[in-house]
Order: structure tokens, then sequence, then C-alpha cells
């Protein structure tokens, strides 16, 4: 794992450093680098400790050179006001998850249902060649991925009845973030999605504008969204991971020993993040019980109703898409 993270790591930096070495007109010898970085998460959930772990390493092996700033519950905005403010230098860091394919549409991949077996596949395929590409992608739109991280395996809650098979989907108004991928499973899938902000989700799911919604069991517990559900349905339809996204020129503009404190804690964060992910499921699981049905889906069958989404990539996306798809699910072995 070290050795892909070193390898990612090192690509990055190469590419950062083909045009000579960058002099920082923003960093003064006596003042540390302030770097602010926002998220949607709500307290407790898995984005607020990914971020504050970050803080303190990044803290702790620049020597106070480096202030992070960490600014959670939606408080730089949404997902995809945070990274156009990015885009834009008007925010230095984001980590958006959801939103990155209505964005950068070859990223679509992250949608496509089971793709990923569990998060040991997830470093096999996105901490090396794919992870590299997916960085090109974004580069020539004013991002650089720091590291993955994690939103995680997304399960559906829902109020009208437990979700078996996709029939069980039929008519049930279902949350999605604002990624047309997204959408477009659910409703190949049988369900009548609509698109929202995180924030907005549980006061529609209490006044009934909605039936239920689709996250990680972090997002579902921390935002408590058991106060407002009936039943939870594990599915693990989709792992979608967290992109910790700094703005191009603004790393460009720090001292290259700088550029690797942040990139060696971003990869070292990401380590983090799936370990705690995958301990956070278990022990939520059990707070869940508590107060809604829980239920395992057939999963067979939603693989055989979203077999077109399979097709359909490939073609959209033509040989990117397609080496992207299969360099993913040969790291599955």
């Amino acid at each position: 794992m070290r050795k892909k993270n070193f390898l990612f790591i090192a690509l990055i930096l190469g590419i950062l450093m083909i045009g000579g070495p960058f002099v920082s007109s923003i960093v003064a010898a006596d003042k540390p680098i302030i770097v602010r970085l926002g998220h949607v998460g709500f307290t407790g959930s898995l984005f607020e400790k990914t971020a504050n772990y970050f803080e303190k390493l990044v803290e702790a092996r620049s020597q106070g050179k480096v202030d992070i700033r960490v600014f959670g519950a939606s408080q730089m905005g949404k997902d995809k006001e945070m990274m156009q403010a990015v885009r834009l230098g008007n925010l230095e860091m984001c980590l958006p998850s959801t939103v990155v394919p209505a964005v950068a549409p070859i990223f679509g991949f992250q949608e496509l249902p089971f793709l990923f077996k569990n998060r040991k596949h997830v470093e096999r395929a996105l901490l090396g060649p794919v992870g590299w590409k997916l960085n090109d992608v974004l580069k020539g739109k004013g991002y650089i991925i720091l590291g993955f991280w994690e939103n995680g395996f997304r399960k559906i809650t829902n109020n009208a009845r437990p979700i078996n098979t996709p029939q069980d989907l039929k008519g049930i108004k279902l949350r999605t973030p604002k990624s047309p991928a997204r959408v477009r499973l659910f409703k190949t899938l049988g369900a009548n999605p609509t698109s929202m902000s995180f924030k907005e989700v549980f006061s529609a799911l209490q006044q009934g504008v909605i039936d239920g919604q689709e996250n990680p069991m972090a997002q579902i517990m921390s935002a408590k969204f058991y106060e407002v559900q009936k039943y939870l349905s594990i599915s693990n339809h989709v792992y979608t991971p967290g992109y910790a996204l700094i703005g191009k020129k603004f790393l460009e503009g720090l001292p290259p020993e700088i550029q690797y404190t942040l990139k060696i804690a971003a990869a070292d964060t990401g380590n983090y993040a799936r370990r705690t992910g995958q301990r956070m499921d278990r022990e939520l699981m059990k707070e869940a019980e508590k107060s809604m049905k829980i239920n395992k889906i057939d999963r067979k069958a939603f693989m055989t109703a979203s077999k077109s989404l399979y097709d359909a990539y490939p073609k959209e996306f033509g040989a990117d898409g397609k080496w992207i798809l299969d360099h993913i699910m040969k790291a599955a072995k």
C-alpha cells in the first residue's frame, strides 16, 4: 500500500515540477500558510474525522508552517459551490464526493452499482494508474487530487417498505445527490429519484417531500436520518470515494517541500479514512438497529437490473472509459 501511495505521490510531484521550481508569492517566512478545507459532513461524520486527522498530520509534519482550517457542515457552501471556489482560488481545499461526476462525467464509474467488492479492492483500483488518469482529468479543470479519502458504501433508507429487490423501489421518492449518473442509476432500478443538497435532506424527509435517501452509514447516522426513517436496507450498492481536492494554482505556488508534506499527509489520511469507515460501519449498524428495521437486499436481482449501466459507460466515454472500467474490474481479483 505504501509503495502505491509513494508512486502516486511521486508522479504528481513530478508533474508539478516539470516547469521548474516554483517561487511562492503567498508564503511569508514568519507566517504559516493557511489552507481552508471545506466539507459537508456533520459532527461525528467520517468527513469530519478524516478532515481533522489531516489537519493534525499536516500541522505536526510541517512544524507549524501550514495551518489547516477545517470548515464542516457546509459552512463554505454546498459541494458544487466549494468546488467552484477552489477552482477560482477563493478556497484552498474541499472534500467532494458525489458531485464530482457532474463536474467531470468520466468519474461516473463510481456510480456503477456493485463495482467495488470491498475497501481492499478500492485501494488496488484507485491508488495506481486509474488514480493517475483521474487526476489528469481534474488537473485540466484546475484541481489536484491530493488523496483518495472516503464517503463509503451506500445504504438505502425509506419510510415505505424494506427494499429487497428493485421492484420494491417502484414509486419511492428517493433523494439522490446532484449527479446525473446517480439519477440514471435509480431510474434504471425503478425508483423516482430527485436531486437535492445533503443539508436539505433531513427536513425533506421529515415533511414527507421525499420517502427516502441513500448514503453511507456515517452520513446516515451523523445526519440523524434514523429519527425520520423506518427502514434501512443494506445494499452497499455504490462506493463513493471522498476526493481531497486542492486548487492546482494554489498548490503550484507552494514550496516543493510543502507540496510533498500535503501529499504524503493526504495519502496517509486516505488509509485512515478507509480503516475508520470500516470500523464505523460495524459500530453504527448496531446503533441503527435501535430505531430502524434492517434488511439485506437481493444482490443478484439488483446486479441483473443494472447491467445496462455497465454497457453504457464505455460507450459514453470511449477508450478512456473502457480502460478505467477494465482496470477497476481487474483489481477485484
